[in-house]
């Protein structure tokens, strides 16, 4: 019964992978919009890889969402440095 599982399971194992694979190309559709490289990696469509690739893209929001803050955060200091001394800084 064991070896009848293990048969089965590779099987499934083997006829999983094959296909047809279009990793070579990345098509758009018409009314898609532009994806950045690191969107492209986690975009996947293979349910097995699925979780992994969730967690990869909230890794890259996560990434992006910090550096908006910080790009947020500098545009308020030159704007506070603008209205106290008159003009923007130097360097």
């Amino acid at each position: 019964m064991k070896a009848f599982f293990l048969i089965l399971v590779a099987a499934g194992l083997l006829l999983s992978g094959c296909g047809n694979n279009n990793s070579g190309s990345h098509t758009q559709g018409t009314n898609t919009s532009q994806t950045t490289n690191a969107e492209r990696r986690y975009d996947t469509g293979n349910p097995i890889t699925a979780p992994v690739d969730y967690i990869g893209a909230v890794g890259q929001a996560q990434k992006y969402a910090v550096k908006q803050i910080d790009l947020a955060y500098l545009n308020q200091a030159l704007q506070l440095f603008n209205t106290q001394e008159g003009r923007y800084p130097k360097t």
